[in-house]
């Protein structure tokens, strides 16, 4: 594939902070180096294929990312700040591009699942953007934002009186409790979304390795609505196998959960995801 595209003379895989730096580096110096992990590398007509170093382990080491230029350009674009305290997700999705991370990762013996950002780290990076006057609120985009529950319990009473403004997370289906969802609510959570995908359990279950039951929907979605949080709720279009039947699964789950908002999105087939498999199995 890569030979597709003689204009590409590098490329890096997998987490790419340290790897791009030291690539950049390399070709100041006069041309990327051959060497690099996490980089492929052209080399003449062949490709210096490079392997994958671990995961970054202590996510605070890194830089808090500068959107500067983006707010410049674009200031509305600041009102809303998009933050993230983790990396990975406890959960094995089949179309999911976290879990095809996970699969090359783990080829190397690298099984980390989830990478917590510290609480004061975390707290750093938004007392800086609170302080430039211009954010309204924040959009934590982390795949499951309501786990660890102890990261939680620490960070969410001191972000309602440190920052004290109003967010949005996602949550899975069975990330969740009245307990914690009374403290999502009570720091600032005044939108969640969870992921459904399919109204039919068998979809879920056996395309797209989800293992929760509706029962198990329609409670998590009455926990989140009875503490004052409004539900959205994602839906993917387009499964392999999916029939006129599972559509109208749709249909019925769906009134059932009454969300607030619905967001669809067509299937994106990422390389290297079970998802890309099944749906070569089943002739799509």
């Amino acid at each position: 594939v890569v030979g597709s595209y003689p204009q590409v003379d590098a490329m890096v895989l997998g987490e790419a902070e340290e790897a791009f730096a030291e690539l950049v580096e390399s070709i100041e110096d006069g041309k990327p180096s051959l060497d690099i992990a996490n980089c492929w590398v052209r080399d003449g007509e062949d490709w210096k294929r490079n392997p994958l170093r671990p995961y970054i382990a202590d996510l605070d080491a890194l830089p808090i990312r500068d959107y500067q230029l983006f707010y410049d350009k674009v200031p509305a674009l600041e009102s809303t700040y998009l933050c993230m305290t983790s990396r990975g997700c406890p959960y094995s999705c089949s179309y999911c591009s976290v879990e095809m991370y996970h699969r090359i990762y783990k080829e190397i013996g690298d099984k980390t699942r989830v990478r917590k950002r510290s609480v004061d780290g975390v707290l750093e990076e938004l007392h800086e953007i609170k302080a430039r006057g211009r954010v309204k609120s924040i959009a934590f985009y982390d795949e499951v934002f309501t786990s660890p529950r102890r990261w939680l319990q620490e960070f969410l009473p001191r972000y309602r009186t440190e920052i004290g403004l109003p967010f949005w997370c996602y949550t899975y289906p069975s990330g969740l409790d009245p307990a914690l969802a009374k403290l999502m609510a009570d720091a600032g959570c005044w939108m969640m979304t969870m992921g459904v995908q399919s109204g039919s359990r068998e979809i879920r279950r056996n395309v797209m390795d989800r293992r929760e039951s509706d029962e198990k929907l329609f409670a998590t979605a009455r926990v989140i609505k009875e503490a004052g949080i409004r539900l959205s709720v994602d839906k993917i279009l387009g499964s392999p196998g999916e029939s006129e039947q599972d559509r109208q699964l749709d249909l019925k789950v769906f009134r059932e959960l009454n969300p607030d908002r619905i967001l669809t999105f067509p299937l994106t087939f990422f390389p290297g995801t079970d998802m890309v498999r099944r749906a070569e199995e089943a002739g799509e």
